[in-house]
């Protein structure tokens, strides 16, 4: 697969990158990093060997098949509708997008080409997180009935990329941070969301960031088989606090504690507490 690599401002590319070089059917083809300050410093870092200045160029003068795009949140999608116009695949860190009608593009322009689209949900992929998935499936704690997640992290002020705090780049907590959580309950217990009841975020005046950047974020959600889940999620933690993903999800046996990096624990109606055995942790490279 040939693969072109569009942005480089955002950390989580590191591990894109690494992992790209690593497989063995991957060909890098193209790295382009649009903003000049960057182009000379983060790509650097990096270790990557940019290739073209402009998207546009990657796509008028490169045979490639995929795209990865690890911008900045809101030049994202623009840059992959470009990409599925062109017919390309496309992989993306979260979130895909921060506008409604960019998504709706998008989910049309896949169909419509039969291209694929991937957001790298990466909490999906832990050995514990699929203990706790294969748990809930299993009947462990009968039908969720309802569940609350936290995802709680540092701001990070100073060490986290400069973009975040530029007035509509990041573009809002939930589409941030959230849709980790939202993710989670959806794959974890194979209903959809059906209703949001109610949904805000929020700045606060004595923090570094600026004003418009919604440090903390709330949802109430419904599924679809009637189960009631409150999220939280912020940039709140004070730096070096412990601060994993939480769920708790309960059912009509007992409920899952669930915190991301720990084996999911049990506790069912009359029955001792469990903590879930983990399968080993497999890399990409290891499939048969």
């Amino acid at each position: 697969m040939r693969l072109a690599i569009a942005g480089f401002r955002h950390g989580h590319v590191g591990s894109l990158y690494a992992k790209a070089q690593e497989l063995d059917y991957v060909d890098i083809v193209a790295c382009v990093e649009e903003d000049p300050a960057a182009r000379d410093t983060l790509a650097r870092d990096l270790g990557v060997t940019l290739t073209h200045e402009t998207f546009d160029e990657v796509l008028n003068d490169v045979e490639f098949d995929a795209l990865a795009c690890v911008d900045y949140y809101a030049k994202r999608g623009p840059t992959i509708i470009k990409a599925l116009e062109a017919g390309k695949h496309c992989i993306t860190d979260k979130p895909l997008c921060t506008e409604i009608d960019q998504l709706e593009r998008i989910a049309g322009l896949s169909r419509e080409k039969n291209l694929t689209v991937h957001v790298a949900l990466t909490m999906r992929y832990s050995p514990e997180a699929l203990a706790f998935r294969q748990l809930v499936q299993d009947g462990a704690i009968g039908d969720p009935v309802s569940a609350t997640v936290f995802g709680h992290h540092p701001l990070a002020w100073g060490s986290r990329p400069g973009w975040y705090f530029e007035e509509g780049k990041q573009r809002g907590t939930i589409n941030d941070l959230m849709i980790h959580g939202i993710d989670m309950m959806r794959w974890v217990t194979g209903n959809e969301f059906s209703r949001v009841i109610t949904g805000d975020a929020s700045s606060f005046e004595d923090s570094p960031a600026p004003e418009f950047f919604q440090q903390s974020a709330q949802c109430f959600l419904e599924m679809t088989n009637g189960a009631r889940v409150f999220a939280d999620a912020s940039y709140l933690v004070p730096d070096g606090h412990h601060a994993p993903w939480r769920f708790f999800v309960w059912g009509s046996q007992g409920h899952i504690h669930y915190e991301s990096g720990s084996a999911p624990v049990v506790e069912a109606a009359g029955k001792p507490t469990v903590t879930a055995e983990l399968w080993p942790a497999r890399s990409v490279s290891d499939r048969p």
